[in-house]
């Protein structure tokens, strides 16, 4: 026979459970989530995980998850390209490993556990020295969230996804299904802060998705097991995945000569690779067009040699 404050306790956890299903914005009257926990059935005791890569493993991948109830989709999708992580589920383990560095990239997933600040500090530094991430946070925390571009808007667990038509988004169709495992809470709203870019919407308008620190870092408002198709949710993983190891190539190179008379000489040049291509033009050009290979983050310089009028 229970007691009553644990009574009490699984009665809280039970109205959680329904404004859940309702998409409320707060969890429970006077506290937007769990104090101990965001499973809403206790997990049972986990063990502790910590897989090292393999030599083959062409990048250092380094995954904390705490805790999953469906689908691991970064789990599913860092095994379909090939990567051996170093995975753990110990939150305290995850900061050692973080601080020893040596990481291509960092994907830390808070779902279950309210642990944040034992690694926050170390996952901030990564971030701002350069480092690539993908995180998401049941909790929220500000800090965290900040790191990476983002606030939470107050309002929780939605039922779709709208995406845009960036890499983080191929293969998949709008409307992306959301379906809750058992979580309190599977999907917070977020906003763009700082250099944060929107790359996916939940129906009400928040963001789902945000890109930022240059287009290394990006943070999901919904927890990878959270998706009403796993396949949907692994070729996400999948996506992000890619989209922070392939850096994107820019597209285009172009431009005009103003004020010159017959035909110039154009020089392109990549002084990153130092490939370059020249282009006879009397007034356009694209070096892209004519051959040249542009990367994001590479120097480029165009010269003109004609006459002018």
């Amino acid at each position: 026979m229970y007691s009553r404050p644990l009574f009490r306790r699984f009665t809280a956890i039970a109205a959680l459970a329904i404004a859940s299903v309702c998409g409320s914005s707060a969890a429970v009257a006077g506290d937007s989530k769990p104090s101990v926990q965001n499973a809403i059935h206790q997990p049972a005791s986990r063990a502790k995980i910590k897989l090292s890569p393999q030599a083959t493993s062409a990048v250092n991948v380094l995954y904390f998850v705490d805790y999953s109830l469906g689908t691991d989709s970064f789990a599913m999708a860092l095994s379909s390209l090939g990567i051996s992580p170093t995975m753990t589920n110990d939150a305290t383990e995850f900061n050692t490993l973080l601080q020893a560095g040596g990481w291509d990239l960092v994907i830390a997933l808070q779902q279950n556990y309210p642990a944040t600040s034992t690694y926050a500090s170390s996952l901030s530094a990564y971030v701002a020295a350069g480092g690539k991430a993908i995180y998401s946070d049941w909790t929220s925390d500000a800090t965290m969230l900040g790191s990476f571009g983002a606030a939470a808007t107050g309002s929780l667990n939605f039922l779709s996804i709208t995406p845009t038509s960036s890499a983080i988004w191929t293969s998949l169709t709008s409307p992306i299904a959301l379906l809750n495992p058992g979580w309190g809470i599977y999907a917070v709203g977020l906003s763009p802060i700082g250099d944060g870019v929107v790359d996916g919407t939940y129906e009400n308008g928040d963001a789902a998705v945000i890109v930022a620190n240059a287009g290394r870092t990006i943070i999901n408002g919904t927890l990878q097991d959270s998706y009403n198709d796993p396949n949907q949710g692994i070729q996400i993983a999948v996506n992000e995945i890619n989209y922070l190891l392939t850096p994107p190539v820019a597209s285009a190179l172009k431009g005009t000569i103003i004020g010159q008379s017959g035909k110039a000489s154009v020089k392109c040049l990549n002084e990153s690779t130092g490939q370059s291509v020249t282009i006879k033009t009397k007034k356009s050009f694209d070096c892209v067009g004519a051959g040249l290979t542009i990367g994001t983050g590479q120097t480029f310089t165009v010269t003109a040699k004609g006459t002018v009028k």
